[in-house]
């Protein structure tokens, strides 16, 4: 896809060689190539739950009508109740309160939606854990985040962020 010239030419001189010869005739024709039209937008891995207090982020995908993912497509998202989920340009959603709500992405004329249910946050309880306790340079240690409710079961799809801060 992009705007080309096309020429066409006959040169001056018959022994003429190179890129672009001296003409004695020449024609150009400006050519637009469009990319092929939008065909659908597709939310990827979607919360299986959403929890009031979390951050979690949706992805969406677009393609076109020969099914190539377009990249170069961006993406807007809306939240049909901002008082419940406000969602960012990245698809980072802010759940602020209980409640139903429909998440819209839109790519140019192809959109989306997607109903979820916002819920309480059962956490009352965090705990990381790692692989080991000390570790050298090159050494691979494992972390794993568990999110516990009253009643000291996980909280199951609970989205987790991790950071690092170090003193050397």
């Amino acid at each position: 896809p992009g705007k080309f010239v096309v020429i066409a030419l006959i040169p001056a001189e018959s022994d003429q060689r190179g890129a672009r010869p001296e003409a004695r005739v020449l024609s150009e024709v400006a050519v637009t190539v469009r990319p092929p039209a939008l065909e659908r937008l597709v939310f990827q891995e979607v919360p299986s739950r959403l929890y009031v207090g979390t951050r979690p982020r949706l992805k969406a995908e677009v393609f076109d009508s020969r099914g190539t993912r377009r990249k170069d497509m961006p993406i807007e998202f809306k939240s049909t109740d901002e008082r419940i989920a406000e969602v960012d340009s990245f698809g980072f959603m802010t759940l602020r309160s209980e409640g139903m709500v429909e998440i819209t992405a839109v790519a140019d004329e192809v959109s989306v939606s997607l109903s979820q249910r916002v819920e309480t946050n059962p956490t009352v309880s965090f705990a990381l854990e790692a692989s080991s306790e000390t570790g050298r340079t090159g050494d691979v240690i494992r972390f794993t985040a568990v999110a516990k409710d009253a009643r000291g079961l996980p909280v199951r799809g609970m989205p987790t962020q991790f950071a690092v801060s170090a003193e050397t």
